[in-house]
């Protein structure tokens, strides 16, 4: 793989988290999207950051497909596309809750390659690569080796569609009803590389978007974990449920999932 693909996700992933740790604490205004959600914001700092990602990638691979959640969606004839959240957590983030971050994926031929997950208020960057494994603060990690349900930390996703919010409960009541202690954090990326550190061992995610969970796959993936749809559907970057996990908790946190 060639190195600058991963040394430029890890650049995006620094500047953007500079400017989300610039304004992270500061009274922030927040703008309704209208995208159909309760409670869908965005602010300045997700744009500054979609900005400052956007001009290091298309500086150093100018042809390359984008999608954004910001509105931003180029497609070329590259088979390269990168997946961005410039601001996963946005409410959090707006409130001064640390639990939110930025999310950089990158796709070959429709297979992710690279994950790289900033977590600005804790310093903390992810970043993992295909076959290279999976790192945090360039300290190699890995998954939890947690065996048992019964001891288990399992962060659950509550979108706010009323689909979705129908789903989350169902599979908070499940995890509660395992017995496994939930957990809510109300960042899909952040929680997706929580997953691949160890500290979460589990979670579970409903009506995501790709940029949500692009990078978050790359890392629990290289970090020896497991990430697959619910159901029989074959897996998308749009699932309607997601689980990630070690590779000892997941087929029972399928089967828990009503």
């Amino acid at each position: 793989m060639d190195k600058k693909l991963l040394a430029t996700a890890i650049k995006a992933g620094k500047a953007a988290s500079k400017i989300l740790s610039v304004g992270f604490g500061k009274a922030v205004t927040t703008t309704e999207k209208h995208s159909g959600v309760i409670f869908d914001v965005v602010t300045k700092y997700d744009y500054a950051a979609q900005r400052a990602i956007l001009k290091i990638i298309t500086n150093a691979f100018p042809d390359h497909c984008l999608l954004s959640e910001e509105g931003i969606s180029v497609v070329t004839k590259s088979p390269y596309q990168w997946i961005i959240d410039p601001l996963d957590g946005t409410s959090n983030f707006s409130r001064g809750l640390p639990h939110f971050s930025t999310s950089i994926g990158l796709s070959y031929k429709d297979k992710l390659i690279i994950g790289v997950i900033g977590i600005p208020a804790t310093g903390e960057l992810f970043y993992a690569s295909k076959g290279n494994g999976t790192f945090r603060n360039n300290k190699k990690i890995k998954v939890s080796q947690t065996k048992n349900l019964s001891q288990a930390l399992i962060g659950v996703s509550f979108s706010r569609s009323a689909a979705a919010l129908k789903l989350g409960n169902q599979a908070f009541q499940a995890v509660i009803n395992a017995p496994a202690k939930p957990r809510i954090y109300g960042s899909i990326a952040t929680d997706l590389a929580r997953v691949s550190m160890g500290a979460l061992d589990g979670a579970i995610f409903n009506h995501m978007n790709p940029w949500d969970i692009a990078a978050g796959i790359v890392l629990i993936t290289e970090a020896g974990g497991k990430v697959s749809g619910v159901g029989k559907k074959p897996f998308s970057l749009s699932p309607t449920q997601m689980v990630a996990s070690n590779k000892f908790l997941h087929n029972k946190l399928l089967k828990i999932i009503p």
